[in-house]
């Protein structure tokens, strides 16, 4: 009865350290038929890294480009709340392909503090010339007590595994 409370509590443990984990894809369309091109997102409170990644196999996007030629490409973005900047990146390089402009691309890390809804864009008005786009994952960043409570289930049920293996 004992060591099967001990596993309840250890796969309670496991199961609350592993929760945050989630990450959320943004896709930004620069030529998007908005004012804008921006995209909205709603995150509670907590600290976010938003990473680039490619996800031109699911209809996302890698780079984009501020130029009807779409010679030149671009890995900048922006992360506002309201009108305050949060967060920005982009190497203001511009690139001769979208792959070396997203081989260059840059993650950004921050934190709110209270439930806020975000809004990403590339800052370039009109955007009628834009070509192409990015993809980001939004993920929260764990939590030290989180990552406790997860290192502390896996020990425990190391240390049961290893008790059932001397009986």
């Amino acid at each position: 009865m004992k060591n099967r409370m001990l596993l309840v509590c250890i796969v309670f443990f496991s199961l609350i350290g592993s929760r945050a984990t989630a990450s959320t894809i943004v896709n930004i369309d620069a030529y998007a038929a908005d004012n804008d091109g921006s995209v909205f997102l709603a995150l509670d409170a907590g600290t976010y890294t938003v990473t680039p990644f490619d996800n031109t196999g699911d209809g996302g996007f890698m780079s984009w480009s501020a130029w009807a030629s779409g010679d030149r490409w671009l890995n900048s973005y922006k992360i506002f709340d309201g009108n305050t900047l949060i967060a920005s990146a982009g190497d203001g390089i511009r690139h001769s392909t979208m792959g070396a402009a997203f081989d260059a691309a840059s993650a950004v890390t921050f934190t709110l503090g209270a439930r806020t809804t975000l809004t990403f864009n590339f800052g370039d008005f009109p955007d009628t010339d834009n070509r192409g786009g990015m993809s980001f994952k939004v993920a929260p960043v764990p939590e030290p007590g989180t990552m406790i409570l997860l290192g502390c289930g896996l020990m425990g049920l190391a240390g049961l595994g290893r008790n059932r293996l001397r009986k």
